[in-house]
């Protein structure tokens, strides 16, 4: 049987904030972060917060990951396990509140 981790079931919006607050950075920060280092103006204050509140089930695109985690110097596999888990949870709240 495998052993559950912290990891199975951390969600990326908490896991953005707390990395973000750890480096002292705000929302603005780490957008303009995203921008330089993807060549991309679209990413704004906003996004990042919708991305850290999960707001609407809202997780960063597989593109922004990659960017995400060398801003925020974390390993890119713990991203993408943390926006599975965070899909994972939207789907079955989703699927509790309509049965």
């Amino acid at each position: 049987m495998p052993h559950n981790t912290h990891e199975d079931t951390e969600r990326i919006g908490p896991l953005i904030r707390s990395r973000r607050e750890e480096l002292g950075l705000s929302e603005d920060d780490v957008a303009r972060r995203l921008a330089d280092r993807s060549g991309r103006d679209t990413v704004v204050r906003n996004d990042v917060w919708r991305w850290e509140t999960e707001y609407e089930g809202r997780t960063p695109a597989t593109w922004w990951l990659v960017q995400l985690a060398v801003v925020l110097d974390l390993p890119e596999d713990r991203l993408r396990r943390a926006r599975v888990t965070s899909r994972r949870a939207r789907r079955e709240a989703l699927t509790a509140a309509s049965g």
